[in-house]
């Protein structure tokens, strides 16, 4: 048998789960988003040095395709 405090508490999970599954309301732009992704990666990805990457001009190719994206 079904307690009443599982029976509540999945019921009050039915109903919050939509509000937990929603993204936050913010207004970030695809530059933004670019370029925190970009930065990050600058920091802290390990191997670009092993594979001699040139950061910079990832930034300069992949940017402005990032910006036009619908």
């Amino acid at each position: 048998m079904i307690a009443r405090r599982g029976v509540l508490g999945g019921g009050i999970a039915c109903v919050a789960a939509p509000l937990w599954a929603r993204q936050p309301e913010r207004d970030i732009s695809y530059a933004q988003d670019f370029d925190e992704t970009w930065r990050t990666l600058a920091e802290r990805y390990c191997l670009f040095g092993e594979k001699a990457t040139d950061w910079e001009k990832v930034r300069s190719v992949y940017r402005p395709q990032a910006i036009a994206a619908h």
